[in-house]
């Protein structure tokens, strides 16, 4: 019987420690980005851009949009009067489809972003849909 509880005891002992491990990995990798998504809406015509909240910038992943409305857009991410968006000036954001948009605010040391916005097509159009600072 003393043999049987012994080894109900290190299985017990086993199985807690295991589960404090598998928890210290986990608590050590997960990131606490800004992923609360922002509803935008743009009324565009005649060329001129459209402009979200600014909103905190908490870590080097890309913003999120999930762009709706009666055209597509183009984004691009600022911070303060300056363009942070990698790879071209402006991101192209489909309507219905999540973008992701590389940027350098953070690695620049700046902690906060916003997003401007152009219809894809000249003619007037209503923008909207979400947007997120962080992406994880």
């Amino acid at each position: 019987v003393t043999k049987t509880i012994l080894k109900l005891e290190k299985k017990i002992i086993r199985w807690y420690f295991c589960r404090l491990m598998i928890l210290g990995v986990l608590s050590g990798t997960v990131m606490a980005g800004n992923t609360t998504d922002t509803f935008y809406s743009y009324e565009a015509s005649g060329g001129v851009w459209g402009q979200t909240e600014v909103r905190a910038k908490q870590d080097a992943t890309s913003v999120y949009v999930f762009h709706k409305g009666n055209y597509p857009a183009y984004f691009g991410v600022y911070s303060g009067s300056t363009n942070y968006t990698v790879g071209s000036p402006f991101a192209y954001a489909p309507m219905g489809v999540a973008t992701y948009i590389p940027n350098m605010v953070k690695e620049n040391n700046l902690n906060e972003c916003y997003l401007v916005i152009q219809p894809a097509n000249t003619a007037p159009a209503t923008l909207y849909g979400y947007w997120s600072p962080d992406s994880i």
